[in-house]
């Protein structure tokens, strides 16, 4: 039903918006809206719903890439908890206008407490099967949960932990030591 009115309403808008004018309008929509038009046509089976804890303090800058990586993802039963940490930047502004766009973003401010705080205060207002951190200043690749919850379910196993990739300009690598930890034997 929900997806039968998104189709009519995109035709619609389609149909009032010259060609050469599209893409303009297309960038215009807020990232989380997008997304939640993707997610209703989505047919991703539900294994359990992750709670994603993303801690922020001073992040303004990273804070909406961040958002829009988590509410990419390809697994769509997500609750996005996002925890204000006393941060006097415009990190609350910025989670809250992705929380207007997507109704699985709940965003918490408390006084700072530090990291571990934040993740704590997540941890307790988290209702889902699962746990996930992501840092404010993380991207998260789009089929990460999806290929966690999935190898959580294949294997039985009680955790499953992502690796990392930096990046920096141009370039691209997986440290050392992240390398080491995530090799397969």
């Amino acid at each position: 039903m929900a997806q039968r009115h998104l189709e009519r309403g995109y035709r619609a808008l389609r149909r009032v918006v010259p060609h050469d004018r599209w893409q303009a309008v297309r960038n215009r929509v807020h990232p989380a809206l997008r997304q939640s038009a993707k997610r209703l046509a989505s047919s991703v089976p539900n294994l359990g719903r992750i709670s994603v804890v993303v801690p922020c303090y001073m992040v303004e800058e990273y804070l909406a890439g961040s958002l829009t990586s988590i509410v990419s993802q390809t697994y769509p039963h997500l609750e996005i908890i996002v925890v204000i940490d006393g941060s006097p930047d415009r990190s609350a502004e910025i989670a809250r206008g992705f929380a207007r766009w997507d109704r699985r973003i709940r965003v918490v401010e408390q006084p700072n407490g530090g990291l571990g705080n934040a993740r704590n205060t997540g941890i307790a207002l988290a209702t889902g099967d699962f746990i996930a951190f992501a840092d404010s200043d993380d991207s998260v690749p789009s089929r990460a949960y999806a290929t966690m919850v999935q190898t959580l379910a294949e294997t039985g196993s009680d955790f499953a932990v992502g690796n990392l990739r930096r990046r920096q300009e141009n370039r691209s690598w997986v440290p050392k030591w992240a390398q080491d930890v995530h090799r397969e034997d």
